[in-house]
């Protein structure tokens, strides 16, 4: 009983600072927008995927064509063959691809400003930080986009301040 009291209680004084409503509803408005953010980046990471291996799929299609009509490449470089170990690298078009999470949409912050696909060629190697992430949150919130991890990391002791 004494419990339900307070929450009772608790509800009225809510009801009355007009401010702490408006406090609440900026605060679940920002959530909101970051998450939004966060799908949109999550949706179009995929189709920059999808085109990139598209593109690859497009460029190893046609080198299976030189090879089923018997040529050893194109016709505007002859020095080009294929059979070679460097050429068929070269033209072999092999992506590497980051496909992310959909719980990227919480903290996109952290995912939006690294590599997710990248071509492998002849002059990749092992250390390649193509691929490497960073965390850039920062730089995200200064040209003045939000994320819902900077919501709920930033503006949710805030939001206690002001409850209280």
């Amino acid at each position: 009983m004494n419990f339900i009291q307070t929450i009772k209680w608790e509800w009225i004084l809510l009801v009355r600072a007009p401010y702490k409503l408006i406090a609440i509803a900026l605060f679940c408005l920002a959530a909101i927008y970051g998450v939004s953010n966060g799908i949109s980046l999550y949706q179009k990471q995929l189709e920059t995927i999808a085109i990139a291996e598209a593109t690859s799929r497009k460029q190893q299609e046609s080198v299976l064509s030189w090879f089923a009509e018997g040529k050893t490449g194109p016709e505007d470089r002859p020095w080009i063959d294929v059979s070679v170990p460097f050429w068929a690298m070269w033209y072999s078009a092999h992506q590497v691809n980051k496909v992310p999470s959909p719980m990227m949409a919480f903290a996109i912050g952290q995912a939006e400003n690294y590599g997710f696909y990248k071509r492998v060629n002849v002059w990749s190697t092992a250390y390649d930080n193509d691929l490497a992430a960073e965390i850039s949150n920062p730089e995200r919130v200064v040209l003045g986009s939000l994320d819902f991890s900077f919501v709920t990391i930033f503006l949710l002791p805030l939001l206690l301040i002001i409850l209280t």
